[in-house]
């Protein structure tokens, strides 16, 4: 029986090359091609640019290949400036996403990875055509990873953002993961996820941000860098919010975790401030019989500890702590009254109030959701901001000019010197 089987095996496979010898010339991609992994280009981020005067779309990808020889004991070398790696820009136009990214899979000779894409990179252009429209391609991907982070381009093109790369020693994608932790860290913006624009956007009326990026002229090595927000309503850019005021964004969205907030205190010295606890939440006001509401209030705490200020002043007594405290909570006030005030000039709710009102008054937003857009944009906001300075960092003695007389004062048991 086996030997039967193998005989019949012999035969299937002669009279398959003997089909295929007769083909002239041979399709070479009949059979696997085999090519040595260390081949592999990684494609780690996709540009995306539209052009409105030929309605095409140009989509960028920058390639990284790295030498095998470059690792040791298995290790990647990670740090993005290894020269052992090469970078290179591919780019093609088509009429869509999708017809452009195919053309760069048939068009080059390498072998490309989609699955280390990192980040997705959309245009100013492609931005305020239609963000969703733009990503579909690649949100129907079965390859790339739905947890790719997404920004925008403010004043250049996306293809600009990843070319301008190639001068630098950085690899863009390090760049980005640098900037990324910083943007957060200092609260200019947050990181926005395919999939959180995807359930954002699918939403009636839906509003979000998206990191928006820049090209600065000297700032080295590479001259890019966070720009601020890029504002969106129905998946359209309708503008920016620059990163001086984007944290106070962040915390309407309800995004923020801390930020670092400057000032100064009552004589004109600069103060660094720690903000690192943040409760956002609103408070509605209203009116069951009518099912309207006439205003909200915008509830917002914060704690902070204070890390710097330039001075010899005492700053560990109680009067100080309590001007020092002032004035945060009316720098805060002031920030987030100007960025709620933007938003409701643009219409778009991306503070979470209409979610919160849909769960919260269903009624109403059964009956006003189509108009909340026009309703946002007019509805009265009152502001209920406190902070706290927890901590000033400084030692149970007064530090400043009281000090030494202090410790003379002790060291003499009480006996002040001349």
């Amino acid at each position: 029986m086996k030997r039967s089987a193998a005989l019949a095996r012999g035969a299937l496979t002669a009279t398959v090359c003997a089909v295929l010898g007769a083909c002239s010339p041979m399709p070479k991609y009949i059979f696997p091609i085999h090519r040595e992994v260390s081949k592999l280009d990684l494609i780690k981020i996709y540009g995306t640019d539209y052009d409105p005067a030929s309605d095409n779309v140009r989509v960028s990808v920058l390639l990284s290949s790295e030498d095998p020889s470059s690792q040791s004991g298995g290790a990647v070398d990670t740090s993005g400036m290894s020269d052992k790696k090469t970078k290179e820009v591919v780019s093609f136009v088509g009429r869509s996403s999708d017809e452009t990214s195919s053309f760069i899979d048939i068009a080059t000779d390498k072998m490309l990875e989609h699955g280390h894409v990192d980040y997705l990179i959309f245009g100013e252009k492609a931005a305020e055509k239609d963000l969703m429209a733009m990503m579909d391609t690649y949100a129907r991907d079965n390859v790339l990873r739905c947890t790719m982070k997404v920004y925008i381009t403010k004043d250049c093109t996306a293809n600009a953002v990843i070319n301008d790369s190639l001068a630098s020693d950085f690899f863009l994608s390090n760049k980005l993961d640098a900037i990324g932790k910083e943007s957060v860290y200092g609260g200019v913006s947050s990181d926005i996820m395919l999939l959180d624009i995807m359930k954002a956007g699918v939403a009636r009326n839906s509003s979000y941000l998206v990191p928006a990026l820049n090209l600065t002229p000297g700032n080295e090595p590479m001259k890019i860098d966070v720009a601020g927000y890029g504002v969106f309503r129905d998946n359209k850019l309708i503008g920016y919010i620059d990163r001086n005021v984007s944290k106070f964004a962040t915390v309407l969205a309800g995004k923020a975790t801390k930020f670092l907030l400057y000032g100064d205190d009552d004589e004109g010295n600069p103060i660094t401030l720690d903000v690192s606890y943040i409760k956002r939440d609103f408070q509605v006001d209203y009116d069951k019989e009518a099912n309207e509401i006439k205003g909200i209030t915008l509830r917002v705490r914060f704690r902070s500890n204070i890390i710097e200020i330039r001075s010899g002043n005492t700053i560990s007594t109680k009067e100080k702590i309590d001007a020092f405290k002032q004035i945060q909570t009316d720098k805060l006030r002031s920030f987030l009254e100007y960025t709620m005030s933007s938003a409701q000039d643009w219409g778009a709710d991306y503070t979470g109030l209409g979610r919160y009102i849909a769960v919260k008054y269903p009624k109403y937003w059964d009956a006003h959701k189509d108009d909340w857009p026009e309703i946002f944009r007019n509805l009265p906001v009152t502001y209920d901001v406190k902070s706290i300075i927890e901590r000033s960092f400084e030692i149970s003695d007064p530090i400043g000019p009281d000090a030494v007389e202090s410790v003379r004062e002790r060291s003499s048991g009480g006996k002040k010197h001349d």
